[in-house]
């Protein structure tokens, strides 16, 4: 490479029309051979350094894309109005397709049932409410 970059500077003689120092090819030479060192240190570090970006963003889409078919949880409510002998939950919401059982807190007055379900589905469902019948209020007197 050092015979390289004297044939380039033999080769123009314009530069040297005034007096040149006897060292000057040399102090060329060393200052294009650190630029290149520099350059070349540099892109190993863009490169290192854009492999480990690589990596971070890699990581943090496949916690993204994780989160976004962990299960989460969901809080379901029915308002209780007394009438309801019990409360179930049924729909796509669990993969067992049965029934859910809600149950009843009486200080806050609702049924109410959490369940783990998919974030990324939507999900139909529908309370099953089963009252108390005639029969059944007038037995509790």
């Amino acid at each position: 490479m050092k015979k390289n970059i004297y044939n380039l500077i033999e080769k123009d003689r314009e530069w040297f029309s005034a007096k040149v120092p006897a060292d000057l090819k040399d102090k060329i030479f060393l200052y294009i051979e650190g630029k290149v060192q520099r350059s070349f240190v540099f892109l190993r570090l863009m490169k290192l350094v854009s492999s480990v970006s690589l990596f971070i963003i890699a990581g943090m889409l496949l916690l993204f894309i994780s989160n976004q078919f962990k299960p989460a949880k969901v809080v379901f409510v029915y308002p209780n109005s007394g009438t309801e002998k019990s409360v179930n939950l049924v729909g796509t919401i669990n993969k067992q397709k049965k029934k859910i059982p809600l149950v009843l807190d009486k200080n806050n007055g609702y049924w109410k049932a959490t369940v783990r379900a998919a974030q990324s589905d939507l999900q139909d469902y529908q309370f099953v409410v089963e009252e108390f019948s005639d029969e059944d209020i007038n037995n509790d007197n």
